[in-house]
């Protein structure tokens, strides 16, 4: 069983490996797979006549089938599409066309017609559309001359009524194997289109783990340039302090494992509040509230989760014996958003705002969350601060800091 399997499996898929594309190859075997199905048609027809004695019939079949051997090698070696035309030839002129001249049209042999007609949707690639056209045009209007040009013909030959009846049969045989190559087909687009939907949900997850899920959707409908000021948000930034010098004194393995481990830590946390992570820079964690969906609360639930990294920070370096401190700076204000690149593009922040962020978080203490005044005053009221003094911000000049402690109970 295991041999007939691996020679019907190697007779569908001679000559598809030397194609790269998976159309190609589809067509190739479905080529191959209309070779086996009318070879073992005019097999099973040549018995048959054999058996009622109708010599010139199952010679007719045989002759087809001899005509259906030498397109395996035409397929597998020279071109599957002079198959495809081989084997339409052959079922169109040395089967149905001989078989009606033959017995006649009081047998229905030129119905096989019909079923020819949807032959070319099956063998002929997409792109060789004239040609599925021509196929089609030709298997139609031959039904047509046959079913009312030549009604009253007469056969050839006079055979036994048992043919007649049995010409019936071999209808109907055709008819099954015409609906198991279809269902092939189908069985195949199937597998083709699942293929293609698994792979459009993985880009799309990809990409949605790329960029904010508003502005994916934005980039899929082939937007143009994606660019919007926002005029309350709030941006994070959080640097792990003395990453280089702790980099030196492990493997490199271990370098991007530990980062991994801290980062993955602080996008379930951004997850958890809503916030969205803008990337991670080095040893660098840059994140936004307010932006790109507008929320009222964008500097609260920024404050929240500089508490809760902090905290995660310390319970990480304790677990993992590893030295390991962090600078946390805020700023609130108006900011810019948009998709840059065309390759390997990125969702960044640009402004002021950003900016006072990044000198809060360079500026800041170890272990400490810092932030300007604008996020103080936003938080006043539900957050615990300590004055740090003015700090020097390059091309803005001296501006007062804060430390955020905590938030105060309800």
């Amino acid at each position: 069983m295991s041999v007939l399997r691996h020679t019907v499996r190697s007779l569908v898929d001679g000559g598809s490996h030397r194609y790269s594309d998976r159309r190609v190859r589809r067509q190739v075997r479905f080529v191959n797979i209309g070779s086996i199905i009318g070879l073992v048609l005019c097999a099973g027809w040549a018995i048959n006549s054999l058996v009622i004695e109708a010599y010139v019939m199952a010679e007719a079949n045989a002759v087809a089938g001899a005509a259906i051997l030498p397109l395996f090698y035409v397929t597998r070696r020279v071109d599957p599409f002079l198959s495809a035309w081989g084997l339409n030839l052959v079922f169109h002129g040395l089967i149905v066309t001989f078989a009606f001249v033959l017995l006649g049209p009081e047998t229905n042999v030129h119905y096989w017609f019909l079923v020819l007609a949807m032959v070319p949707i099956l063998l002929f690639p997409l792109g060789r559309w004239p040609h599925m056209l021509v196929s089609a045009v030709v298997s139609m209007g031959l039904f047509y001359i046959a079913h009312f040009k030549m009604v009253d013909i007469s056969p050839l030959y006079s055979f036994p009524q048992d043919l007649i009846k049995n010409q019936h049969v071999n209808l109907a045989t055709v008819l099954v194997g015409m609906v198991l190559y279809l269902g092939l087909f189908v069985r195949d687009l199937y597998k083709a289109e699942t293929a293609l939907e698994q792979e459009h949900q993985r880009a799309e997850r990809l990409l949605l783990n790329i960029l904010p899920e508003p502005i994916a959707r934005r980039l899929q409908e082939h937007e143009g340039t994606i660019a919007e000021a926002y005029d309350n948000a709030t941006v994070l930034f959080c640097d792990i302090v003395g990453f280089t010098q702790l980099s030196r004194t492990i493997s490199a393995e271990q370098v991007v494992d530990l980062l991994n481990a801290v980062f993955s830590g602080f996008d379930d946390l951004a997850d958890y509040y809503g916030v969205e992570k803008i990337k991670t820079i080095g040893d660098a964690y840059m994140a936004v509230a307010g932006v790109p969906q507008v929320r009222p609360d964008h500097a609260a639930v920024v404050a929240r989760l500089a508490l809760d990294i902090r905290d995660y920070v310390n319970d990480f370096s304790e677990s993992s014996a590893l030295p390991m401190e962090i600078r946390i700076g805020i700023n609130s204000g108006p900011v810019v958003a948009g998709v840059i690149g065309k390759k390997k593009f990125i969702y960044d922040l640009w402004g002021d705002a950003v900016n006072i962020a990044a000198r809060m978080e360079a500026h800041g203490l170890p272990g400490a969350i810092q932030v300007s005044q604008a996020t103080r005053d936003l938080l006043a009221d539900q957050f615990d601060f300590e004055p740090r003094g003015n700090i020097d911000i390059k091309g803005v000049g001296q501006l007062p800091a804060f430390i955020l402690t905590g938030e105060r109970p309800d």
